[in-house]
């Protein structure tokens, strides 16, 4: 039997280039909202600054962009993606 679909719309969510495109000097920003709730992936570090972003131009949702506040990181990542841990999380692996 042949393939009846005229067209197929495959989404790839990729949020790997928007984050490549935020600025890490933003962690100097006073104005922006701070976090000691989370840990770096990266560094361990517990303070970072967020703020929110569209996912994409065509979407309504906003999703939270995080930016590591240590000395030499800079480390940037989404809430969705699993890159920086809860402090009670954290907790929980040193014990």
């Amino acid at each position: 039997m042949p393939n009846s679909c005229v067209f197929v719309n495959e989404l790839v969510k990729d949020t790997s280039t928007k984050v490549s495109h935020v600025l890490t000097d933003l962690k100097n920003d006073p104005t922006l909202q701070r976090s000691k709730d989370t840990i770096c992936a990266q560094c361990g570090h517990n303070e970072s600054v967020f703020f929110q972003a569209e996912q994409h131009s065509k979407s309504t949702a906003l999703e939270l962009i995080y930016i590591c506040c240590g000395e030499t990181c800079g480390h940037k990542w989404m809430s969705d993606k699993d890159e920086g841990i809860s402090r009670d999380d954290a907790m929980e692996l040193v014990k």
